[in-house]
């Protein structure tokens, strides 16, 4: 008897997208799909984000890994919503950042944070 299964996704340089899944048992046929961020962790996290899932707001706090000395025109900080709107953009790039989520609409949003050429990604989730 088989009780799961499971799936790869080689994301290449790209760690965001939409998955489409199309599943097939007994019981029927599901058709899902799921946008999902899938977070560079580990040494090149940059930055944590909490609380996830955040309600009124939530803090970007930069870890001791990204050197803020190290931060030019070039570096900027965005957050998009699951549509790829953006929503927020940071004036200042500092250790922790207060984005407030009050007026925004329950959903998935994602941080993106470029800096010396690179892209670094997270996700959070904005609960009502």
């Amino acid at each position: 008897e088989q009780t799961s299964n499971y799936i790869r996704i080689n994301t290449n340089s790209t760690p965001f997208g939409t998955v489409e899944v199309e599943a097939t048992t007994c019981c029927g046929t599901e058709h899902l799909v799921i946008t999902q961020n899938f977070s560079q962790g580990g040494a090149c996290s940059y930055f944590s984000v909490y609380p996830n899932p955040a309600t009124t707001e939530f803090k970007i706090e930069f870890e001791e890994t990204f050197d803020l000395k190290t931060v030019d025109e070039t570096t900027s900080l965005e957050i998009y919503d699951s549509g790829f709107s953006k929503k927020y953009k940071a004036e200042k790039i500092e250790k922790q950042l207060k984005v407030p989520t009050a007026d925004w609409k329950r959903g998935i949003y994602y941080i993106v944070l470029t800096h010396k050429g690179q892209k670094y990604y997270e996700k959070v989730t904005v609960e009502k």
